[in-house]
């Protein structure tokens, strides 16, 4: 069974819904996994402006966040932002939800859909009446800087980070970022709130050459500091330069690494280790949140097994209620 049909009978769609469905055919699947060199100097240069200059990019950052309502109130010690398109939400997100529910600790998360219809929309709602450990609260956007990009993931990857600084500044919580393909296990926020203790921010970095993959984007925690605050505000207008330029390769992961480094250098910013637990493909290592990173792991009979899994486990809403 394939991972469009799953999603399909997971979730309960109307053969209208099932035509409606995006698929991610061969044109969508990025080929050339990396930036030239050129490409690396101009997404360089623009994180560096975004952090020297405060007004690069904030009207159409303000432009984009003033449609959005985010919770004030938040009950929990901090929020776990994802952020998805309708496909993904049916197809990854939702399990994921369901698993923090099923790991039964009290827990806020805000949910954002790109491009979201309102059938999606009607789900994630019947899905926060239903919880009773998690508070989910949602904002959707039109998708149309998806729409503008030679590929539309690109955009997907970078949408939490953008979403992000409207979360901190509102909420006044710490935030951790989370891939949406995940199944949380055991409670997150013992550890997240360990890694930023005293610290603005926490990633997990990596030794590797290209800049790209110097921070893995699968997980990360911002705090609502003075410097936390400022980070995730130039990294928002970062990010919206870099996809103003229709890039052909993700932006998330080199952007975070450039406006975290000119921040640490320039502004003191503190940055700790996070770790990998919060975002791992192996599953012999225990981890917090198991992530499928690739489409063979998102296909694998082991991790639909453990969707159905958590859907059978957690009692929710069925379509026809």
């Amino acid at each position: 069974m394939t991972l469009r049909e799953e999603a399909i009978i997971s979730t309960g769609l109307t053969k209208r819904r099932v035509a409606a469905l995006p698929t991610l055919d061969k044109a969508e699947i990025i080929q050339r996994k990396r930036h030239s060199r050129w490409q690396r100097f101009r997404i360089g240069a623009r994180c560096l402006r975004a952090v020297r200059d405060a007004a690069y990019f904030r009207a159409e950052r303000d432009a984009f966040l003033a449609g959005l309502s985010f919770p004030r109130e938040i009950a929990t010690e901090g929020v776990i932002l994802l952020a998805c398109n309708g496909f993904y939400y049916h197809s990854f997100a939702r399990g994921m939800l369901l698993s923090f529910e099923k790991v039964a600790a009290p827990q806020s998360v805000h949910l954002h859909i790109s491009g979201a219809d309102q059938e999606t929309i009607e789900d994630v709602r019947r899905l926060a009446d239903k919880f009773h450990h998690l508070a989910l609260s949602l904002t959707t956007d039109d998708a149309s800087i998806a729409h503008s990009l030679p590929y539309q993931s690109v955009y997907f990857t970078a949408l939490r980070f953008i979403v992000l600084h409207g979360v901190l500044t509102t909420t006044g919580r710490p935030v951790l970022c989370l891939d949406v393909d995940g199944i949380a296990r055991k409670p997150l926020w013992p550890t997240v709130a360990a890694a930023l203790d005293g610290s603005d921010a926490a990633l997990i970095r990596r030794d590797e050459k290209q800049p790209w993959r110097k921070v893995r984007a699968g997980a990360a925690a911002f705090a609502p500091t003075r410097q936390g605050l400022n980070f995730t505000d130039a990294l928002s207008r970062a990010l919206l330069a870099n996809l103003s330029k229709l890039p052909r390769y993700h932006v998330d992961q080199i952007t975070l690494h450039h406006v975290s480094e000119a921040m640490t250098r320039k502004d003191g910013l503190t940055v700790a280790p996070l770790t990998t637990s919060l975002s791992s493909p192996e599953l012999d290592c225990d981890p917090l949140v198991w992530t499928a990173q690739s489409w063979r792991m998102k296909n694998s009979e082991e991790y639909q097994r453990m969707l159905r899994s958590i859907e059978e486990t957690v009692q929710v809403p069925g379509q026809d209620e």
